[in-house]
């Protein structure tokens, strides 16, 4: 079985929910997520009723449609800048690299998606598994839940 938690950003519980299998119904009590939040959300597998070593974790950040689009042009737009600022090594476009490598993470922070910023950072060539939100069912692997974003 496993456990799924998600957290604010104080680190309350919002939601747990025990189950033996890989998918759960959040229930319609559960407080609705603030846009441009980040929430801290944790899988523990059990075994015997008991965690296990293994673990995952991630942040996921809820945004409304029009923050998801905004957001996703900006990035799209700072990574084709940073991709022709990469070739040729020379100082200036190392420079320019280091430039738009913060104005990308800087786009995550303002939107509250700290964890496309720290994807990025860790990885600098972008390849990550960004989690933010615009509409629709909100997927931690197997997990799906009813987003809870105004106007949806």
């Amino acid at each position: 079985g496993y456990v799924f938690t998600i957290q604010d950003p104080d680190g309350d519980v919002i939601w747990s929910v025990r189950t033996s299998g890989l998918s759960a119904t959040m229930p319609p009590d559960v407080p609705d997520f603030e846009l441009k939040t980040p929430y801290v959300w944790r899988l523990t597998g059990l075994a015997d009723g008991r965690p296990t070593k293994k673990a995952a974790w991630g942040v996921v950040t809820f945004l409304s449609p029009q923050d998801g689009e905004a957001l996703r042009t900006q990035i799209d737009d700072l990574k084709s800048k940073l991709a022709a600022a990469k070739p040729g090594g020379a100082a200036s476009a190392a420079d320019d690299a280091g430039l738009y490598t913060g104005l990308i993470v800087d786009a995550y922070l303002r939107f509250g998606v700290l964890m496309g910023a720290l994807d990025f950072t860790i990885d600098d060539e972008g390849r990550s598994n960004i989690l933010y939100h615009s509409a629709g069912p909100v997927v931690f692997g197997n997990w799906a839940s009813t987003s809870m974003i105004a106007g949806d």
